[in-house]
């Protein structure tokens, strides 16, 4: 919605803490959560897509933030004091409950100029398991990642 807050970032976090252009496609379409969701943000970066959701519901929205580098997950947890953190590489330190309503995911499709889908393939795995009945999986999908 074009709001900026004050944002905490490190050198070598992806897009430099900012949004890149796929995680700003996912935003444009990402559906508003009930203000009391459970969401994960998955591959959380410095939370620049939790701090959007933040944005649109409230101080009421439960969120957690996940991520394997611990130096992104300083960034968020200093732009998101009140989410829950966690330090993870993919699924393997989340607990398996509770479920949540809705996980977002710009995850990592490179490892240097390489394509490398093994943090993309943990969340299409192991998505279904986390989340609620009706909960829902948004991510951006670049054409390069192949189907099927």
């Amino acid at each position: 919605d074009g709001s900026t807050l004050p944002w905490r970032t490190f050198p070598g976090l992806f897009a430099r803490g900012g949004l890149d252009v796929m995680t700003r496609f996912l935003l444009q379409v990402l559906p508003k959560p009930s203000a009391r969701a459970r969401v994960l943000d998955f591959c959380c970066g410095s939370g620049a897509i939790g701090a959007a959701l933040r944005l649109r519901c409230g101080d009421m929205l439960r969120l957690c933030l996940l991520d394997a580098d611990a130096v992104a997950l300083e960034a968020a947890t200093r732009n998101l004091p009140s989410a829950k953190c966690v330090l993870s590489d993919c699924w393997d330190a989340l607990p398996r409950k509770p479920r949540f309503d809705m996980i977002v995911s710009n995850p990592p499709v490179h490892n240097g100029i390489q394509s490398c889908f093994r943090v993309l393939t943990a969340l299409l795995k192991g998505a279904a398991r986390r989340l609620r009945r009706d909960g829902t999986l948004w991510l951006p999908c670049p054409c390069f990642i192949p189907g099927g």
